[in-house]
């Protein structure tokens, strides 16, 4: 006999081949409308999964992850997450207890502040229009004014088991001092099959925009979140994990079963 909690919810099989990472898990999803929103804890186990298999892949190649805790260059870089990650971001900092949300919110407006000084924030605000060819360039400038993640305490992360995507499938192999003035010369990246971040923004992607890739960044989350309706819950929470992963795998082999 199925019990209502039992009715309300679904076991989707996953079974997919991504590079050379094989994914293989049995998730509990809502059976019923689902937003993205409410499978962030399995895109952050997905997340890890693909990052452990390129790890394991590159030790055995020799090669060894020089990211290590108290290294916090990268947390001062132009970080892009999925339109998903911008809400959890903004719930992640609204259920903090205070004081510490007031000091996250007035790191987040004093970033603003130093962004507007600089012209760069309207330009991040207009990054549907910009030349593929100046994306790094942009990336550079937001380097150069050396803005800590508002979450970053003593160069480590204050949130690390809830950090972005992005941040997890950031990993680089080259020296760490490279990374406090990286070229693509000095800096070399751990390369993934695939990054979930990616294929989370895609499932919020207009189809018709295909260059364009809907993303917020960062330190933009809050503002952003403010000004952007949550999505309605239109499709099945098995239907929505599909969608997750045929934007992941691409042409790699993937079955799913609920």
């Amino acid at each position: 006999m199925t019990t209502p909690a039992q009715a309300d919810s679904a076991t989707v099989r996953l079974e997919a081949t991504i590079g050379g990472c094989e994914l293989k898990m049995s998730v509990g999803v809502p059976a019923g409308p689902t937003r993205l929103d409410d499978l962030m804890p399995l895109l952050q186990i997905l997340s890890d999964q693909v990052v452990g298999s390129a790890e394991q892949e590159a030790a055995q190649r020799g090669v060894c992850i020089s990211c290590k805790k108290g290294c916090g260059a990268c947390c001062r870089q132009l970080v892009p997450v999925s339109p998903v990650e911008a809400r959890h971001v903004a719930r992640l900092v609204r259920d903090l207890p205070e004081p510490r949300r007031s000091e996250i919110v007035d790191r987040f407006a004093k970033a603003r502040r130093q962004l507007e000084a600089a012209g760069l924030w309207g330009r991040l605000n207009d990054r549907q229009d910009w030349p593929e060819e100046g994306v790094s360039e942009i990336g550079l400038e937001y380097f150069h004014q050396r803005i800590p993640c508002p979450f970053l305490e003593d160069e480590s992360c204050s949130i690390h088991l809830d950090r972005p995507m992005t941040c997890r499938e950031y990993l680089v192999t080259s020296p760490a001092e490279n990374c406090g003035n990286p070229t693509p010369q000095s800096v070399e990246w751990l390369p993934l099959p695939a990054k979930v971040w990616v294929a989370a923004a895609r499932c919020e992607s207009a189809e018709n925009r295909e260059r364009y890739l809907n993303w917020v960044p960062l330190i933009q989350s809050l503002d952003w979140v403010a000004e952007h309706s949550e999505p309605e819950a239109e499709i099945s929470g098995p239907e929505m994990v599909r969608k997750v992963i045929e934007n992941l795998v691409g042409s790699g082999n993937t079955s799913l079963h609920s």
